[in-house]
């Protein structure tokens, strides 16, 4: 017997219409993995036969609500010294001809990422930067046990901290993002109503199991699937596949951010004159939008969008194309006398969706959500202190 647990927005928001995921009714409260959804680049990573690319959100210590198993205050997990994390892809999900015969292919850093949130990377790459875990992947096809097998091996590390630099020595990784590269796609989806199942386990350097999770995904066709909203940090982190940068941050997310009471959040950008991430905080929650997958190839296009705040409610707004309104914009705060309040669209001509925004003066939990018409929804949690 299965349980159906429907996806929500309060991770990633890049979750996938009428995806569900799949748990065992008897799920043991210590299963690491708390959700798949689809990677918030795409709006096709999760669609019937489409290239897999998806984000298995793991959970993180001290997190009972699962919706903050990507605050990076929580810890999420670490690789021990000569142990290894496990990814393995079975049920509906098919692995690419070409690297059935020749795993070789699969490349480290490339067609798996670990991370803390967006653009928050664990790189596979070794060197002196907080963002170099110093880690290799493999691909193993039909092994004994069913199915595919991508395994993550630290290089170096030492006792616990198998993956060396400061952010996954202080943050851990709580995102596994499984994605096509190089021109090649590991791994697709099966047809429309197939169901894939996603397992990930962490072991010690003795070979005994440390921690392991499991859920399944059904695959909807891209004629139910909408447009795609998620939170991201493109344009104001210094993350990237590129060159470390020197002063690159430990934790570079726009969301969890922490304020004081009554705080404004509205930088959409990096100030002048400042040289790391933290100096221009807090920042205005960040938004990507993607078309929905049935609008055709590729399936990356951004929409731009912008919003008119309600002056009657100023915690509500329309989000518009230009042509149509497309979604709505809101923020939630503790209480319904301190909802905080949308500030006026910044009209950056960007096609990052930024919503400036002032929290209440009761201190709390505060969510800034964009939900798209026939689409997903994303969530921007701010933590008033």
């Amino acid at each position: 017997m299965h349980k159906i647990i429907q996806q929500s927005g309060w991770l990633l928001g890049a979750l996938l219409l009428g995806v569900t995921v799949v748990c065992p009714a008897d799920d043991k409260p210590d299963n690491i993995l708390v959700d798949i959804i689809n990677a918030p680049v795409v709006s096709n990573g999760l669609v019937a036969d489409a290239p897999t690319e998806f984000n298995a959100i793991l959970n993180a210590k001290g997190a009972d609500d699962p919706a903050f198993a990507l605050d990076p205050a929580r810890f999420g997990h670490q690789i021990p010294a000569g142990g290894r994390m496990e990814i393995q892809l079975t049920g509906a999900f098919i692995i690419n001809p070409v690297l059935e015969v020749d795993p070789s292919g699969f490349l480290t850093n490339g067609h798996v990422i670990l991370t803390t949130g967006p653009q928050n990377p664990i790189h596979g790459n070794a060197g002196d930067s907080v963002q170099l875990g110093n880690w290799t992947a493999t691909l193993s096809p039909n092994v004994s046990s069913g199915g595919h097998i991508i395994t993550i091996t630290p290089d170096g590390g030492n006792g616990k901290n198998g993956l060396e630099g400061e952010r996954a020595k202080k943050i851990g990784v709580k995102i596994a993002h499984v994605r096509p590269r190089a021109g090649i796609a590991p791994f697709s989806n099966g047809p429309a109503g197939s169901v894939g199942t996603v397992a990930v386990r962490i072991y010690d350097a003795d070979g005994t199991l440390r921690e392991a999770g499991v859920a399944d995904v059904m695959f909807r066709s891209k004629a139910d699937v909408g447009p795609q909203v998620a939170i991201t940090n493109i344009g104001v982190s210094t993350g990237g596949a590129g060159a470390p940068q020197p002063t690159m941050e430990v934790n570079e997310n726009t969301n969890f951010q922490r304020v004081a009471p009554n705080s404004v959040l509205q930088n959409t950008a990096r100030l002048p004159g400042t040289t790391t991430f933290s100096e221009s905080a807090p920042y205005a929650p960040r938004f990507i939008l993607f078309q929905a997958a049935a609008a055709g190839e590729p399936n990356n296009v951004r929409i731009v969008a912008n919003y008119s705040v309600d002056p009657a409610r100023p915690y509500l707004a329309t989000l518009s194309d230009g042509s149509a309104q497309i979604g709505t914009v809101s923020i939630n705060g503790p209480s319904e006398a301190s909802r905080g309040s949308l500030l006026a669209d910044p009209a950056t001509g960007s096609n990052i969706l930024s919503v400036p925004v002032q929290v209440g003066a009761e201190k709390g939990v505060y969510r800034v959500t964009v939900r798209l018409l026939g689409g997903n929804e994303s969530v921007n949690t701010i933590i008033v202190k």
